[in-house]
């Protein structure tokens, strides 16, 4: 645990605010129909814990699995769980070399949100992700990525970034997550560029990302 993790689960929610208010009509659109087997990636303080709980709503309660390697995430997490969501049973699973420790083809569905920008190897997660899924299972993601090259804002990702780490545990402007994505082996890619609305993250993390990919 170091200070830096600690500052980020800290400030996360409330530096957070402007972004969810934009994002959250997209997340309500993309995290449906999740299943009963459920692993989410980074899931940091739990903001998706309000879709996992609304599909609990309308079925059996689901089996959550999260991978989350920053303890003070996790224990906001927790607090945010037994304040908003008690009824919901939640477990965390290891990571250890770039592997987590959940069985191949168990999830139904695997989400990460504004997460692949900061894993230390994104091919390796989306292996991980792919590895986990059940055949027909779905892979919904939601990222912040590079900008166009040649464009104003891919400058400013280039020269922001080395900063932008070092302040956001390890968080990389300038990734090609789109590339990545295509390149890691799913049956079926459902992909939508977007920009983030102005105010709601700076100018050079606005261009984003969402959509599933099927195993």
């Amino acid at each position: 645990m170091t200070i830096r993790q600690r500052l980020m689960a800290r400030l996360y929610d409330r530096s957070m605010d402007g972004y969810e208010a934009d994002a959250e009509p997209r997340r309500a659109a993309l995290l449906r129909n999740l299943g009963q087997r459920i692993v989410e990636f980074g899931p940091g303080t739990g903001v998706n814990l309000k879709y996992v709980h609304e599909e609990s709503s309308s079925s059996s309660s689901p089996e959550w699995i999260g991978i989350e390697p920053s303890k003070p995430m996790r224990d906001r997490l927790h607090i945010r769980a037994a304040k908003e969501y008690p009824e919901l049973e939640l477990r965390f699973a290891d990571l250890k070399d770039g592997v987590i420790d959940v069985e191949d083809g168990w999830a139904d569905t695997v989400i990460s949100t504004l997460v692949l920008c900061s894993v230390p190897d994104q091919a390796a997660a989306l292996r991980e992700a792919h590895r986990v899924l059940r055949p027909g299972g779905r892979y919904l993601f939601m990222e912040h990525v590079a900008a166009e090259p040649g464009t104003s804002r891919r400058l400013a990702q280039t020269l922001m970034t080395p900063f932008w780490k070092l302040v956001t545990d390890g968080c990389c402007l300038n990734r090609e997550t789109g590339a990545a994505l295509r390149a890691a082996g799913f049956g079926e890619l459902e992909l939508i560029e977007y920009e983030a609305a102005k105010g709601s993250m700076p100018f050079f993390a606005r261009s984003h990302i969402l959509g599933s990919a099927t195993k």
